[in-house]
């Protein structure tokens, strides 16, 4: 029986995280919070090299709105191999409808049936990612 023992760590360039974060449509939202740190599973697009989200109101939309400084992730896998894109920047709730038309963020499926009429954009300000490949020894 093989084991996995090491991984080998291979840094992705910005065109390849681009196109693994428009590939999928799941990632998870942090924001800073009063007591910490909080992680949203959300649903997204990607438009413009740009993220677009849907939320319902509550907590997270609270949060954001004190402090706009955000990280995003977005992860998967094919084979042994793992990848996982993580995005900082802003984030801003959209205000106008000719934003939110042009955005497709209307379009948008959610997995989570609430109702979402809340449209937020990421603009990065970094984009980074990794690929971990498991080796068998």
């Amino acid at each position: 029986m093989s084991e996995l023992h090491d991984s080998v760590v291979e840094q992705l360039g910005i065109d390849e995280c681009w196109d693994l974060l428009t590939a999928n449509d799941f990632g998870r939202l942090a924001v800073a919070t009063d007591t910490g740190v909080d992680i949203f599973p959300m649903n997204y697009l990607v438009r413009d090299r740009e993220i677009f989200l849907r939320s319902a109101p509550g907590s997270k939309l609270a949060s954001i709105t004190q402090r706009p400084s955000i990280a995003f992730e977005v992860d998967g896998r094919r084979f042994r191999r793992r990848w996982s894109i993580v995005v900082k920047g802003n984030i801003v709730r959209l205000g106008f409808d000719s934003e939110i038309v042009e955005s497709g963020i209307l379009e948008l499926k959610s997995l989570n049936p609430t109702a979402k009429w809340n449209y937020l954009r990421i603009s990065p300000e970094s984009v980074t990612g990794r690929r971990f490949t498991a080796s068998r020894r």
